[in-house]
């Protein structure tokens, strides 16, 4: 493996289809190639209060065993473990086996929870209990929220901010054999480059201090470090992405009620999404369109890594598109769509990635009906995407390349940047003044206060992050 990689064994197991009678998921393990022991079970998936439980079954299918690497002395357990999954049926209480063991013995890719790594020593991997700056002209005090047994965070980049000093904490149960406490005392008495990856994603490399060791309730051991960052990195990938809805491609998709303030007519205007995307001819991921699909804009992805802005109007159709797998690659991205009315632009994340040159005349989206303004789906007549959105947004005016960049990095987290003045209309579901995770109703966070609801009810990914924890606009 990697030496940047903490041993863990990751068990995924598929969804079952008890649905309101789903009372929870319990993982098991135990030696494997030994003397048949007791299962011990390491994990209780229950579905917290205010969840679905049908959404909880569906969704959290995965469970990451951090303890593996350390159950036996010099590092990873060597025949590995068998695991078992049981699901909880609420109204019987009958416990029942999710298909059949699994025997593994390897460790798995990284994933963004909060471990200190060595690149030169991987034995002093070990687990964090918290690590936060101590520089006050950066505040990195984040809030995670535990859903069902999953991690929800914003990725951050580091690569604008200057260096940092890190505190970090562990409070370790003994093991028999294992003495947690050397791992960074090893660390802190060869200088080893050591790295700390945050639960938000994160990364922050430097060297470490002698550690302070005191006793805690027995057997725990508690541990406090500094750790001077000397490189500035950019945050990891992100899977676990913040919060948002999960469209299932046809029925459900958040909307804005529709406003004549949407519907631009030969004047200018720019749309924005940030989400996924779906890599199949003709679905789309944001825009509006009338009753007759004659007139429309539209984020849309047209297959074969193909994605498109298109503004459709009286004389002409206008489409700005570019041909990269990135689009799809499973990771969140921002589609800026600019419309001068002769001129037209398609940003991702921020660079520019396609140009047209078109009039296409007036654009009518409410002729034959007022089909609204929407993320996942853009109503009768054109295909949706099944994606997972966090925000959407419309202009009545060309944002300048410098604005498109500035909305991309906002919503991806970025650390300095702000949405560029005077939306019309503006949904963020990562905030939770637009949103609270678990109603249908949308907040316009422009000051318009057009209204916005969630249709056709989509999976809920995480809780909105509060009004503390957000860069403001």
């Amino acid at each position: 493996m990697s030496l940047l990689l903490p041993p863990r064994n990751l068990i995924t197991w598929s969804a079952t289809s008890l649905t309101t009678s789903f009372g929870g998921y319990r993982v098991y393990r135990r030696p494997a190639r030994a003397a048949a022991l007791p299962w011990s079970m390491i994990a209780d998936i229950t579905v917290p209060t205010g969840y679905t439980a049908a959404t909880v079954e569906a969704q959290h299918t995965r469970f990451t065993d951090y303890t593996a690497g350390w159950a036996a002395t010099g590092g990873q357990y060597a025949d590995g473990w068998d695991y078992a999954v049981t699901v909880i049926n609420a109204v019987t209480g009958l416990e029942s086996t999710v298909g059949s063991s699994t025997d593994l013995a390897n460790a798995v890719t990284a994933d963004t929870d909060a471990w200190l790594v060595s690149n030169g020593y991987p034995w002093l991997n070990t687990p964090l209990e918290a690590a936060h700056s101590n520089d006050s002209a950066t505040d990195d005090a984040q809030r995670v929220y535990r859903v069902a047994g999953r991690d929800f965070a914003v990725t951050r980049t580091r690569a604008e901010l200057p260096p940092r000093t890190w505190r970090l904490s562990w409070r370790r149960a003994g093991q028999i054999g294992e003495d947690f406490a050397r791992y960074p005392k090893a660390a802190a008495a060869t200088g080893a480059e050591v790295t700390v990856l945050t639960q938000r994603g994160d990364a922050a490399t430097g060297t470490l201090s002698a550690p302070g060791i005191a006793h805690g309730l027995d057997p725990m051991l508690d541990l406090d470090a500094t750790l001077t960052e000397t490189a500035r990195t950019p945050a990891a990938v992100d899977y676990n992405h913040p919060a948002g809805i999960v469209t299932n491609g046809s029925t459900s998709y958040a909307a804005a009620t529709y406003s004549s303030a949407f519907n631009p007519g030969s004047s200018p205007f720019s749309i924005v999404y940030c989400g996924t995307f779906q890599n199949t001819a003709d679905k789309a991921v944001m825009g509006a369109i009338s009753g007759g699909f004659t007139r429309y804009y539209a984020l849309t992805a047209t297959g074969s890594n193909g994605f498109k802005f298109e503004a459709a109007g009286a004389s002409a159709t206008a489409t700005a598109s570019e041909t990269s797998a990135t689009w799809f690659d499973g990771n969140r991205h921002v589609a800026v769509g600019t419309s001068s009315g002769t001129a037209q632009v398609l940003y991702r994340d921020g660079a520019q990635a396609g140009t047209a040159s078109t009039t296409h005349g007036a654009i009518d989206i409410s002729s034959g009906g007022t089909t609204p303004l929407s993320a996942g789906c853009t109503g009768a007549g054109i295909a949706a995407a099944a994606v997972t959105a966090q925000a959407f947004a419309y202009y009545a005016r060309v944002l300048t390349a410098t604005e498109a960049r500035d909305a991309s990095y906002y919503l991806l987290g970025f650390p300095g940047y702000r949405m560029p003045y005077g939306p019309v209309v503006f949904f963020d579901l990562r905030d939770d003044r637009c949103w609270n995770g678990t109603s249908t109703l949308l907040t316009d966070l422009s000051g318009n206060r057009v209204a916005g609801t969630l249709t056709g009810s989509p999976s809920t990914r995480g809780i909105p992050w509060a009004l503390d924890q957000l860069e403001r606009f």
